[in-house]
């Protein structure tokens, strides 16, 4: 019987130690739920879109965002992103980053606008607050993300 409960205790062990390490591996600077940035002396908390579900859905369906909140799209490699106001329903600045260095900015775009915004620039990162924040933000600037979270 003893025998039995340790090869059970050793099990849930390394089950624990094994998703602990699974869930940690590959781990980038964006990878958390979420994420702090700033933009001249304003702190922004971020929501990460780090998967095809989250990214898709975005800020869709929402009836605001607060004063110093965003959403970050991160993306596992650098590419042409285009965006869409699907099921938006306030406006937003919208800039796509290259290694947290910005190459454009989309200000105000408005929820009513039907089109696809694609600024044919290479990006890794987008990210989007609320209409407004990003009016001071230029191509070239580089972004300061505080890690932890």
């Amino acid at each position: 019987m003893t025998g039995r409960f340790f090869s059970v205790g050793i099990l849930i062990v390394f089950s624990a130690l094994g998703a602990f390490f699974f869930l940690d591996i590959g781990k980038s600077k964006h990878s958390s739920s979420s994420q702090k940035v700033k933009i001249g002396e304003v702190v922004y908390s971020l929501e990460i879109a780090d998967t095809e579900m989250r990214r898709e859905k975005g800020l869709g369906g929402r009836d605001t965002l607060c004063e110093s909140c965003g959403m970050l799209f991160v993306f596992e490699t650098r590419g042409q992103y285009a965006f869409w106001m699907q099921d938006m329903r306030f406006p937003i600045d919208i800039i796509w980053l290259l290694e947290n260095r910005i190459v454009f900015v989309q200000h105000d775009v408005d929820p009513e606008f039907s089109g696809i915004l694609n600024p044919m620039v290479f990006a890794d990162t987008v990210l989007e607050l609320g209409a407004g924040k990003g009016q001071n933000l230029r191509v070239g600037e580089e972004m300061q993300f505080l890690y932890g979270g």
